[in-house]
C-alpha cells in the first residue's frame, strides 16, 4: 500500500467503504477492508502488465533470465 500517504487517508477511505456497504453498493463482505481492495487491484493490474506484452509498462519490466540448473548425477551407496 505504497499509494496511501498516512493513517488519516487509509481511515477515510475505510469510511467510505462502509458506507458504500451500508447504503448497498458494496457487498457486505466483513473482510473487505481498503488493503484488501488495493492488493487485489494491485495484483490485478502486475498481472495484466505481465501476460500483455503491449502494455504501455511492458517494456519498462526487466528481462526475464531462463534459469538452466545443470545438476550432476550423483552415485549413491546402498
Amino acid at each position: 500500500m505504497q499509494c496511501m500517504r498516512g493513517e488519516a487517508d487509509r481511515q477515510r477511505l475505510e469510511v467510505l467503504v462502509q458506507r458504500g456497504v451500508r447504503t448497498g453498493l458494496c457487498a457486505a463482505d466483513d473482510t473487505t477492508t481498503v488493503s484488501d481492495l488495493v492488493e487485489s487491484s494491485d495484483h490485478t493490474h502486475s498481472r495484466r502488465i505481465l501476460s500483455n506484452p503491449h502494455h504501455v509498462l511492458h517494456p519498462l519490466l526487466a528481462d526475464h533470465r531462463k534459469l538452466a540448473y545443470n545438476l550432476r548425477k550423483r552415485n549413491y551407496r546402498n
